[in-house]
């Protein structure tokens, strides 16, 4: 009797969960995943890796799943009937991509693997529209709409396009109610394809966190940004726009426990960055924690003990010549209230450089001092008596690789070939330390705005000389500079 009625009790509860978390028992799950590897221009390794993983995982979790590795251009129409056809007004309808990507005109391209896109004006002919499939899920009544992009790997064809038109996927804005997208990186960033027969960073971490009982599809995107955040050490930043009506979850029930996950939260992220920080004793990883968190926890104790840091570091001991002296392409000169040999004449652009960064002091020797860490919009505001925040072209002709191996990418200031990264065995922080010494590796800010976007703008990242776009309120270094009089 007893039995019986804890049986009852059971039973009751778990009607009253799946009531209450909302699980969906009428709707049926389905499912196009799409992955794009073997391109004629620029080829990638684990979009289909990733597809084929994401077809099981859905699977896994009740998804009728449409399949399709490498599209052709002649595949796009049957590929949006059969999705078109197995979808019932009121279904949970999932789209999964991994592949190249771009927008132009205002409207987002899955490119296939047969295109040959010389301009612009070819993209809607060889590409999977994103408008064409969010139309055939409004069209189909699907209930809900979720979008999984892992398709901003980098651009192949920008060097084909006279504009900036032709730029990586950028948000929709017109998506119905009831749709959900997430972006495996911001605009201007490149999504890491990850190692050659794995997964991309975002699906790894996608992967990792789409089965966990009883997450909400907000915070199963919020620990999967954060592990794609700490794995990328922030290179990479997925993104969500749209909004569900209600709560989802791809598996109702009572959360997993923390313990069981994996993922760190954003502050064991923090205190994972601090306690590297703290270990290495280091000015460039006290800089490099101030940098990411400025406002940080332990943002105060890195202070200190920045301070208490010697400021001449082992391969800075060199002896610098005098003010007058030529120096590796470069001239020093004295300043009335920077001091003596405090700026440097570039001798070939005529370019007249603070050798220290805005915050640290020069004794004569060496920069002593914390360099201070300012957002963009901070920084374009510290230009005055003739000084200014350089635009990306001129902070990149500082990149020192001591390998002599480095890449090239078109300059975002348009005036040619930029340096891009340092490669082979070279001395960090790719700068030369002798002309600008205890230069932090880290981001440094240039005035120079991103095209493809309003919201970021270009720097050098100094620990290993590549130049880059990102969000403007992120923290970075600066180094002004004038035109020698």
């Amino acid at each position: 009797m007893q039995r019986s009625y804890f049986v009852r009790v059971i039973r009751w509860i778990t009607l009253i969960c799946a009531l209450i978390l909302g699980q969906q028992v009428l709707a049926a799950r389905v499912a196009l995943v799409v992955g794009n590897s073997t391109y004629s221009k620029s080829p990638l390794e684990n979009p289909v890796n990733d597809a084929r993983a994401m077809t099981s995982k859905l699977q896994s979790l009740g998804f009728r799943v449409i399949k399709k590795e490498n599209l052709r251009q002649r595949e796009i129409g049957s590929t949006l009937r059969e999705l078109r056809g197995a979808i019932k007004p009121g279904d949970e309808v999932l789209f999964f991509y991994a592949g190249h990507g771009l927008q132009v005109k205002g409207v987002n391209y899955l490119p296939t693997v047969d295109s040959d896109i010389q301009s612009k004006d070819d993209v809607p002919l060889q590409s999977m529209s994103l408008d064409q499939l969010l139309g055939v899920l409004d069209e189909s009544k699907a209930g809900v709409k979720l979008l999984f992009l892992d398709a901003c790997r980098n651009n192949p064809y920008s060097r084909s396009f006279r504009s900036a038109s032709g730029s990586d996927l950028g948000r929709i804005g017109n998506a119905s109610s009831g749709t959900l997208i997430h972006y495996a990186t911001r605009p201007g960033s490149v999504a890491d394809d990850g190692k050659k027969g794995g997964n991309g960073l975002y699906t790894a971490n996608l992967l990792e966190q789409i089965g966990h009982r009883g997450l909400t599809i907000e915070t199963m995107h919020k620990r999967v940004a954060a592990g794609v955040r700490a794995s990328s050490r922030s290179k990479q930043e997925p993104w969500t726009e749209g909004q569900l009506e209600g709560e989802y979850y791809f598996v109702a029930g009572i959360p997993t426990s923390v313990s069981s996950v994996r993922l760190q939260s954003v502050e064991e992220i923090e205190q994972q960055a601090w306690n590297a920080a703290e270990q290495s004793a280091t000015a460039a990883a006290l800089n490099a924690y101030l940098a990411e968190y400025p406002k940080g926890r332990f943002a105060s104790a890195a202070k200190v003990r920045l301070a208490a840091i010697e400021p001449i570091s082992s391969t800075q001991t060199l002896v610098l010549p005098q003010a007058g002296q030529l120096f590796e392409g470069y001239e020093t000169l004295n300043d009335f209230v920077l001091g003596k040999a405090s700026l440097v004449r570039d001798l070939k652009s005529g370019l007249v450089w603070q050798r220290c960064s805005v915050g640290q002091n020069w004794n004569g020797n060496t920069c002593a001092g914390t360099a201070q860490i300012f957002t963009y919009d901070q920084a374009q505001k510290l230009s005055l008596s003739g000084w200014r925040v350089p635009i990306a072209r001129e902070l990149a002709g500082l990149i020192y690789c001591s390998s002599g191996q480095v890449k090239k990418r078109t300059d975002p200031d348009g005036g040619g070939d930029i340096t891009d990264s340092c490669v082979g065995r070279y001395q960090q922080p790719a700068v030369h330390t002798g002309i600008f010494p205890a230069t932090p590796e880290y981001r440094y800010w240039s005035s120079s705005p991103y095209a493809g976007s309003i919201f970021d703008a270009w720097y050098v990242f100094f620990q290993s000389g590549y130049v880059h776009a990102d969000s403007r309120h992120r923290g970075g270094h600066i180094r002004l500079v004038q035109v020698s009089q």
